[in-house]
């Protein structure tokens, strides 16, 4: 009788400690908290990181499109930019595409989401970034897309 009363002791205890690890295994991993900042912006700019690098893709019809070039950023402005393939830098002509995390906050601002076919933005959970985004402005014309891709941001 006590043996198992031990075991149903046991039994429930396990099975508590298995329930606590059930649920929303969801976490954001930030410093700041979410209920004071309402938009992503808020949420990098909180950050105040003006030196880094990020890997960068820009996706559309033109040169240089379509490859994870790596930015490297002074003092919220673009030092240079390298190939992330073949470590190449580069050109001051070729680098008018590619842009700075701000600068990209101001691009998305201008656009009005219900002017445009399609406009898709998904942010970073921690510094608020916009970390993907994706705007067709009109699905009746060809090549006028526009998207960018970011990840590996490494803070100086």
């Amino acid at each position: 009788m006590k043996s198992t009363k031990i075991i149903h002791l046991l039994g429930l205890t396990i099975a508590v400690i298995l329930i606590s690890f059930c649920g929303d295994n969801s976490t954001h991993p930030i410093d700041i908290d979410w209920k004071i900042y309402k938009e992503p912006r808020e949420v990098w700019n909180a950050h105040n990181i003006k030196n880094y690098t990020i890997t960068e893709k820009v996706i559309c019809f033109c040169p240089n499109a379509g490859i994870d070039h790596e930015l490297f950023v002074s003092n919220g402005e673009i030092d240079s930019i390298k190939n992330s393939d073949s470590k190449e830098l580069l050109t001051d002509h070729s680098k008018e595409l590619f842009k700075t995390i701000d600068e990209l906050f101001d691009f998305l601002e201008t656009i009005d989401p219900d002017s445009v076919a399609t406009f898709n933005v998904e942010y970073h959970d921690k510094y608020g970034y916009p970390a993907k985004f994706f705007i067709d402005f009109d699905e009746r014309m060809v090549d006028e897309e526009i998207g960018y891709e970011l990840k590996n941001l490494q803070i100086k």
